[in-house]
C-alpha cells in the first residue's frame, strides 16, 4: 500500500497528468478484488491491477477521457446491466468476457497545477499575480531587481530577465506586463518557452508593431500563434484589477480547452 502511494507522489512531481483507478464495488465471480488499485499514465501505460483484459481496455479508454477532460467518473462493467437502472455520471459497459460478475471502478484524474508566469512589475502585473494566486495557479514573478515585496506571495521569484531556468509546460501561461520596460526582449524570451499562452499588455497599435518586430528579429511566425496581443478578453476594462480579470478569463478559457491526454 505504501509503495503505491509513493508511486503516486513521484508521478505528481513529474507534472504529467495521470489517473488513479480503484475497484470500489464487486459482484462475484470476478478477477477484480475490492480495493484493487492502479495508476494509468498519459501514455496509456497501466501500473497495478484492477482486473482482466476486458476490464483493462475499458479502464484505459475511460482513464484517457478523464485525463483529457479533468472529470472523474465511476465505471460499471457487468453482463446484466441491460436490466439495471442507469445513473447519471456512471459509465456502464457490458462485460465482453466470460465472467458473470460485475465491477465498479472509480477513476480520478490527477492534473498538474496550472502555471502562471508574469513578467514585469506594473500595477497590472501585480494584479494578475494576485488573481492567479487566488485561482490556485503556481505563480512565477519575473522582474529585474525584484524582491519579496514586489509581488504578493509568488511561488517563484526571478530577479533577472532570464527565463532559461524557469520550468514550463503546456499548462504554463505567460503574461508580459512590462509596459515599455524591455518589452521586445521579454516577448522574445517568453515565446521561446513551452506554454499554451503568451499575453502581451499593449494597445492594438503597439501589438501590431511588436509582431512585426518579432518576425524581423527572426522569430518563427508559427510561434506567434500563441501570442495574444492585446492580452485579455474585450470587457472594456479600465483599472488594473479589471484588466487582470480579462486576462485570467482568457487564460482559463484556453486552459479548460486543453486535451491533456495528448503528450
Amino acid at each position: 500500500m505504501l509503495e503505491f502511494y509513493e508511486k503516486i507522489a513521484k508521478l505528481a512531481q513529474t507534472q504529467d497528468p495521470f489517473a488513479i483507478v480503484q475497484v470500489v464495488g464487486r459482484q462475484a465471480p470476478s478477477s477484480s478484488k475490492l480495493g484493487d488499485k492502479a495508476v494509468v499514465k498519459r501514455n496509456g501505460r497501466m501500473e497495478g491491477w484492477i482486473g482482466g483484459g476486458c476490464v483493462q481496455g475499458i479502464v484505459l479508454k475511460e482513464s484517457a477521457d478523464a485525463i483529457a477532460t479533468g472529470k472523474p467518473r465511476l465505471v460499471r462493467i457487468g453482463k446484466g446491466l441491460e436490466n439495471h437502472q442507469k445513473q447519471e455520471g456512471v459509465m456502464e459497459y457490458r462485460m465482453t468476457c466470460q465472467s458473470e460478475g460485475q465491477v465498479e471502478i472509480y477513476i480520478g484524474p490527477v492534473l498538474p497545477r496550472p502555471h502562471l508566469m508574469v513578467i514585469g512589475r506594473s500595477e497590472i502585473a501585480k494584479a494578475v499575480v494576485r488573481l492567479g494566486k487566488a485561482m490556485d495557479f503556481k505563480v512565477t514573478g519575473v522582474s529585474e531587481g525584484a524582491n519579496l515585496q514586489t509581488y504578493d506571495k509568488v511561488d517563484e521569484l526571478i530577479t533577472q530577465l532570464d527565463l532559461s531556468r524557469v520550468s514550463t509546460s503546456r499548462l504554463s501561461f505567460i503574461v508580459v506586463a512590462t509596459q515599455g520596460d524591455r518589452d521586445e526582449e521579454s516577448l522574445l524570451q517568453a515565446l521561446k518557452k513551452e506554454s499554451s499562452y503568451v499575453g502581451f499588455i499593449s494597445s492594438r497599435k503597439k501589438a501590431a508593431s511588436i509582431s512585426n518586430y518579432l518576425i524581423d528579429a527572426g522569430m518563427d511566425p508559427t510561434s506567434l500563434e500563441k501570442l495574444h496581443a492585446p492580452a485579455g478578453l474585450d470587457i472594456n476594462a479600465k483599472k488594473p484589477d479589471e484588466v487582470a480579470v480579462s486576462i485570467m478569463a482568457e487564460i482559463i478559457g484556453i486552459k479548460n480547452g486543453l486535451d491533456l491526454s495528448i503528450p
